[in-house]
């Protein structure tokens, strides 16, 4: 039609349409193809790969906040030194207080002493034999007192040596003396001499390693084996209860501050554990002879060494 409309024209006009439509054609053509790639290519994906528009413009980033950035900062710097310093736990592990009082409690009981000083308290069950007129006499549980002292400052494991003291030893019961009866307290008390042993340190060589982590050390702690065999006369000392108010005591029923129970002559066995080298735990038998009486006794102490 348009060729058709410039036939009646001039030739010139007719040459500059010809050229005309196929430049707006191809203009058309690659504004169509724009507008597909802006708007529609987008949207299409394949698989994993998303066809993106090269045109599109990024947003940009929101400015930094320092504050936020100060505490990441901090933060970072705490994860980093709580790291180090767990590390350095698990290295060099800090000891507990048990580990710490263990370790003092070693070294105290590790400090030798010259073990010349002794002092024991034992708990005894006695029991008596009795030559008329004395009858019926009984025992109660009592408890006695004994001091140890060496003369010698050096103290010989292979060989026993020469020991002196001091004892305290109080009974009491009941019983009858030509038909009087009461009660009776006799403590007998005086100083004493004897031989004593006391052996070389026993040690486990199976202990004193190094412990886990977190427990604490098995230590050897050092302990010995001793014994005494003592003996003396002793003193007397009376106090008494009669059960008849007009009745008169004698002997064993007479009250005396002061007083020798003939032949008054006691012996005394000791077997001692010592621990630690300052404390121990002793077993006892002795007798103790009076006028028409034998008591004899049996019994555990604890001690204190010096």
């Amino acid at each position: 039609m348009g060729l058709l409309l410039f036939d009646g024209t001039k030739n010139g006009g007719g040459m500059i349409l010809g050229k005309f439509f196929p430049l707006m054609r191809t203009l058309l053509l690659n504004l169509r193809t724009w507008v597909i790639l802006t708007y529609l290519l987008p949207s299409l994906s394949f698989g994993k790969d998303t066809i993106t528009n090269p045109f599109t413009v990024k947003p940009m980033a929101p400015p930094l906040n320092k504050e936020e950035v100060q505490r990441d900062f901090d933060q970072s710097i705490d994860r980093m030194r709580e790291k180090r310093e767990k590390q350095q736990k698990l290295d060099h592990p800090v000891p507990t207080s048990a580990q710490i009082k263990a370790e003092q409690l070693f070294q105290e009981a590790s400090q030798e002493r010259p073990h010349r000083f002794h002092m024991q308290v034992s708990l005894v069950k006695p029991f008596i034999s009795v030559q008329s007129p004395r009858k019926k006499y009984q025992l109660d549980l009592t408890s006695h007192s004994t001091f140890f002292f060496r003369p010698e400052t050096a103290r010989n494991e292979k060989e026993a040596q020469f020991w002196t003291g001091f004892r305290l030893a109080p009974f009491s019961g009941t019983g009858t003396y030509d038909n009087v009866s009461g009660r009776f307290g006799f403590t007998y008390f005086g100083p004493m001499i004897g031989v004593g042993k006391i052996n070389e340190i026993v040690l486990d060589s199976e202990k004193n390693q190094e412990p886990a982590k977190g427990r604490v050390a098995s230590r050897n702690y050092p302990s010995r084996f001793g014994f005494f065999a003592m003996t003396g006369l002793a003193f007397q000392s009376r106090e008494t209860i009669l059960f008849a108010e007009d009745q008169q005591g004698e002997k064993d029923f007479e009250a005396k501050k002061f007083a020798f129970d003939s032949p008054g002559l006691w012996g005394e066995l000791t077997f001692s554990s010592i621990f630690y080298e300052a404390v121990s735990a002793n077993v006892v038998v002795g007798f103790q002879m009076g006028e028409g009486k034998l008591m004899g006794w049996g019994g555990i102490a604890m001690g204190a060494w010096y």
